[in-house]
Parts: structure tokens; C-alpha cells; sequence
């Protein structure tokens, strides 16, 4: 069964194979057809398209190599071979660029005698159309799948396209005896030549250094904010390789939480970082405990007593806490609004104190639904004594025992 990833680089190979045939087609036409109408801008337009064979034919081999599987001598994969395919292809495009704006300047003493002009316009609108047909196609396939050397080579056929486009103009104004047409609008190409080779230079380069894309770190970071099951993150890394993105993120995890628990919530995230930037290749996820300075803690208290149930408590003492300076900041009772309630009581409390904010409980028992209700949000469970001024200020000392299942009283 093909991989996504082989999908990626065939359906680059293919892009390039396509593009290569149709450039050829143009380069030959365009060599002919100048020769026999006298038109140096056919001429040299069908040079440049040439020397695009060499562009697409280094972005092939690039693409080519890129999807050669990970190994012992590059365990990280071959992706960046398409960026350094990139890299060449610029300077390639640059140097064509330099050639055609040499060429331009010696036409600026030229006046060619043009012969065949309907011919020669002709060509050039086949130029035209065939070129940006498929500069769209290959640009669109290569933002989708974010490969730089496939998004060169479809913007160096919209540059065919716009060469074109002036060779038809030039042929017109030549028909017409209007002097250093051919010079002026070849120098013109040139700067756009040399535009599309710094800004390709530019990308490749940023890539070979381990550039970090913003548009992909800011979705991830809505990812993870949007995560519930963590208490926030750090040390979010992202770095260019080929078509595909590497990064890693550490994420602090509940304390409440085991190890199991926090694999899988890990899991799921890197899921979801796959999913809304679908570049991600590899993304590590490194777990940290969270240890928050301050905590939000309930006690189920039936007067100054902490309650022998926890659904059926009275009311819930909510105190907040600093723990580092080991002292209660905030304190409020809340009146238990199942109390009442026949069935499913333990369960409706649960999710009434995870809607409260808390991320502790001090309680003398609890059922197994609301222990893992509470559990599965994060939220510690400690076993309290009697009197409740005594187990806050033993939960403040951090000398209270945690509550590692729940306890036989069914609610």
C-alpha cells in the first residue's frame, strides 16, 4: 500500500516529468520558429525555456532523492535534498536571468528584420497559454504539499508565461520598425527572472538552516490551548525539512495523572497537531508535571466536619491555596445543589466541582464514578480526617495522604 509520503513524491516526480516534456515542446517550437521569421526574441526566449530543462531536471533528481526512506546514516530522512535541489535551481534561474539581460542590452543596438510576424505571434500565444496552464497546476500542487522546488519550477513557467506575453508584444511593436523593443523588454524579464531566484535562494536557504515556519507554530499552539487535559506548554520547536515539518513540544501534565493516562493524552495531541498541519511529519511530545503554585480545593463538609459522603454532603468548602507561601488566600462555602437527588449523586457532584475550577478534593470517601470523573479531569484526591480546620492546614503542609482508589461506599 502507497504512503502518503510516496504519494507526495511521486505525484512530484510526476509534476516535474510533465513539466519537463511541455518546456521542451515550447524550447524547440520557439528555436524554430525564431530561425525562420528572424526573431531574436523567439530565439532567446526559446534559449531561456532550455535552460529550464536544467531547472526542472535538478528539482526531478531533488524530488528523487528526498523520497529515499530514513536510514542509519539519515534517520531523519532524505527531505532535504529537495531543499538543496531548490537552492541549486535558483542560482540556475538567476544565472539565466543574468544571461537574458546581457542579451537584452546588446539588442538595444539590434534592429532585426522581422519576416513571418503571424507565424511568430502565433508561437508566442501558444508560449503563453501552454506555459501559465501549467505554472497554475504545478504551483497548486506544490503549496499543497508545501514543496519549495515544485513551487519554483511553477513560478519560473509563469515567468515563461510573462516572457512570452512580451516576446508577442515585441514581435507586434517590431513589426511596426519601433526601435529597442526586443532590449527593453528583455532587461524587463531579467528583473523578474532575478526576483523569483532571491526569493526561491531565500526559501531554501531558511529551510537547509532549520527555519520555523509561523503560520504552522501558530495552528499548533491553538492546538494546544485549545487541550483541556494539560495545564499548559513550553519549548515549542518547529524546523523546515523538504516538503515536511519536525518539532517538538513539552507539555505539563496534571499531577494527578499516571504515566498511561499521560501517554495517551499525548498521543491524542500529536494526532491533532497531524491533523490541522498536515506537514507534521515527526513531533515528539515530552511530558512534564505540572506544579502550580496555587490550588483550588473542595471539601464535602456537614458543618465543621468534613461529610462521611460525598454526594450528600451538605455544602463544599472551596478554599484556594498558595503553595509557596503555604497559606489559604481564598475561602467559600457552596451549598451541594444534588444533595438531594435519589440516583447518580456522586456523579452530579463531580461534575459540578470540575465546572467549579477545582483541581483537588479533600473527602473522607468517595464512590468509583466520581473518582474517575474527577480522575480523568486531573483533579488530586486526598484522604481528609474529620476535623476540616485540621485537614486544611494538612493539605497546606503537604502531610496528607493522596487517595489511590476509590472506597467501598457505594453513592
Amino acid at each position: 500500500m502507497i504512503s502518503e509520503k510516496q504519494s507526495l513524491f511521486r505525484e512530484g516526480q510526476k509534476i516535474s516529468l510533465l513539466a519537463g516534456i511541455a518546456t521542451l515542446f515550447l524550447a524547440l517550437l520557439k528555436l524554430i520558429v525564431g530561425y525562420f521569421s528572424n526573431s531574436l526574441l523567439l530565439i532567446s526566449d526559446a534559449i531561456h525555456s532550455a535552460s529550464d530543462l536544467l531547472v526542472i531536471f535538478t528539482a526531478s533528481i531533488g524530488i528523487k532523492i528526498a523520497s529515499k526512506p530514513p536510514d542509519e546514516r539519515f534517520p531523519y530522512g532524505y527531505y532535504k535534498a529537495e531543499n538543496l535541489a531548490t537552492l541549486f535551481i535558483s542560482f540556475l534561474i538567476f544565472f539565466a536571468g543574468y544571461e537574458i539581460a546581457m542579451e537584452g542590452y546588446k539588442k538595444l543596438y539590434v534592429m532585426p528584420s522581422l519576416r513571418i510576424p503571424f507565424i511568430a505571434v502565433l508561437t508566442a500565444i501558444v508560449s503563453i497559454v501552454v506555459s501559465y496552464t501549467i505554472a497554475i497546476h504545478i504551483c497548486k500542487v506544490g503549496k499543497k504539499w508545501k514543496m519549495n522546488s515544485l513551487i519554483v519550477i511553477g513560478h519560473e513557467r509563469k515567468i515563461d508565461a510573462i516572457s512570452s506575453i512580451f516576446v508577442l508584444a515585441g514581435i507586434v511593436l517590431n513589426f511596426y520598425d519601433i526601435k529597442y523593443v526586443e532590449g527593453v523588454f528583455s532587461i524587463g524579464i531579467s528583473i523578474l527572472i532575478f526576483r523569483v531566484s532571491i526569493e526561491s535562494m531565500r526559501d531554501a536557504i531558511y529551510a537547509l538552516m532549520d527555519f520555523s515556519p509561523k503560520y504552522a507554530k501558530e495552528r499548533i499552539r491553538d492546538v494546544l490551548k485549545k487541550e483541556g487535559d494539560i495545564e499548559g506548554f513550553y519549548d515549542l520547536k518547529l524546523r523546515k525539512s523538504g516538503p515536511f515539518l519536525f518539532g517538538e513540544v513539552k507539555i505539563l501534565i496534571k499531577r494527578r495523572f499516571d504515566v498511561i493516562k499521560a501517554h495517551e493524552i499525548a498521543e491524542k495531541i500529536e494526532e491533532k497537531v497531524k491533523k490541522e498541519v498536515r506537514e507534521v511529519d515527526f513531533f515528539p511530545i515530552h511530558i512534564a508535571p505540572f506544579e502550580g503554585r496555587y490550588a483550588k480545593v473542595a471539601v464535602p463538609v456537614d458543618g465543621n466536619k468534613i461529610s462521611n459522603h460525598f454526594g450528600r454532603a451538605d455544602k463544599f468548602l472551596i478554599f484556594s491555596v498558595d503553595r509557596e507561601e503555604r497559606k489559604v488566600i481564598e475561602k467559600r462555602e457552596i451549598e451541594n445543589p444534588y444533595k438531594e437527588k435519589k440516583m447518580r449523586v456522586g456523579l452530579l457532584c463531580a461534575k459540578f466541582l470540575i465546572s467549579e475550577g477545582v483541581n483537588a478534593l479533600v473527602t473522607k470517601e468517595i464512590g468509583e464514578i466520581a473518582y474517575h470523573m474527577l480522575g480523568d479531569k486531573g483533579v488530586e484526591i486526598y484522604v481528609g480526617v474529620d476535623d476540616v480546620e485540621e485537614s486544611i492546614n494538612k493539605f497546606i503542609k503537604e502531610d496528607m495522604k493522596k487517595l489511590e482508589e476509590p472506597t467501598k461506599v457505594k453513592e
